[in-house]
């Protein structure tokens, strides 16, 4: 077993350096320099040193474990979003627990079972909830260390929220769509977001925009072979780019000649399409990292604000 001994040793400062280098909650008066606190976290991992995260809390009264509440679908994102907290808490030897559930009633049960068990920090992908849900909780709801991701209804105020930006995504795809020439725009899906990112950043540029629901082929169709050409639509999943392509390709048109388009969540096949698709990447395991960061941040007493990632537009060959 590695201890703060070895550590010292090795790195070549005091055991009581190396104490106050390696404590999260470090007094004030007892801080140690960057470079020194760098050197000495370095040789740690060189050496294998693990935290007694277990001991740590369970002195404070709280369960050492990051209870994390994710949808039950089997989503590619879901995945990114649990191998990007694995990252982060095994860097920092923090054991995990997962939840999963897509109803109002399994988050419920996830967040009693969190606060009977006084969990040390909790990170959730809340579903969609009824009003007043929250005060089912009060006061117990304020004790927990608590982060909500992507939350799509209102969190309690001293909850912070980590977003991916879906506005962000929708001004992306319409932004490069009017800079490749595109006077006339669609937007093909369900996503309410990233339609007012689009539809925000089109209108900046005086560029008319519909609208259209996967179902109306027909009247997507119409409007393709009407307006002036090149025509760029964004369809708010790489699965409808695909099925848009398709259906560009039957009527005799060309991507991206005629027709320019973007998706959005860069799958495993836009890539390998014909044309490569161009797409937006959403980067949910980096969300997964940084989400476990700022839980562990607040863990130890840190105010952490709410924060947006941003998303990133992956330039290929049907815009």
């Amino acid at each position: 077993m590695v201890t703060l001994k070895h550590i010292a040793e090795k790195a070549g400062f005091t055991v009581s350096v190396v104490s106050r280098a390696l404590n999260p909650r470090p007094d004030r008066h007892a801080r140690v320099a960057p470079d020194t606190k760098a050197r000495i976290e370095e040789v740690a991992r060189e050496l294998g040193f693990r935290r007694n995260r277990g001991a740590e809390f369970l002195k404070r009264g709280k369960s050492p474990v990051i209870q994390i509440f994710l949808p039950g679908k089997a989503y590619s994102q879901t995945a990114d979003l649990m191998f990007g907290m694995a990252e982060a808490a095994a860097k920092e030897d923090f054991p995990l627990s997962f939840s999963f559930g897509i109803t109002e009633n399994s988050y419920s049960h996830f967040l009693q079972s969190a606060i009977r068990n006084r969990s040390c920090g909790v990170l959730a992908v809340q579903p969609v909830m009824a009003p007043g849900f929250w005060s089912r909780f009060e006061p117990a709801i304020d004790s927990l260390k608590m982060l909500s991701l992507n939350a799509r209804s209102a969190s309690p105020g001293h909850v912070p929220v980590l977003s991916i930006g879906y506005q962000e995504a929708g001004s992306l795809a319409a932004d490069h769509l009017v800079a490749r020439g595109c006077a006339r725009l669609a937007v093909i899906g369900r996503a309410p977001q990233r339609i007012l990112g689009f539809q925000g950043s089109a209108r900046l540029k005086a560029t008319p925009v519909h609208c259209f629901q996967p179902s109306e082929t027909t009247a997507l169709a119409s409007w393709i072979r009407e307006a002036a050409k090149p025509v760029g639509i964004f369809a708010l999943t790489d699965i409808l780019a695909l099925k848009v392509i398709r259906h560009v390709q039957r009527l005799g048109l060309r991507v991206p000649e005629d027709v320019r388009i973007v998706g959005h969540d860069d799958s495993e096949f836009a890539v390998h399409l014909d044309p490569a698709l161009t797409t937006i990447r959403q980067p949910y395991r980096e969300q997964g990292r940084e989400a476990v960061r700022m839980i562990i941040r607040m863990m130890y007493g840190e105010t952490v604000d709410s924060k947006i990632i941003q998303p990133a537009l992956i330039v290929r060959e049907s815009a």
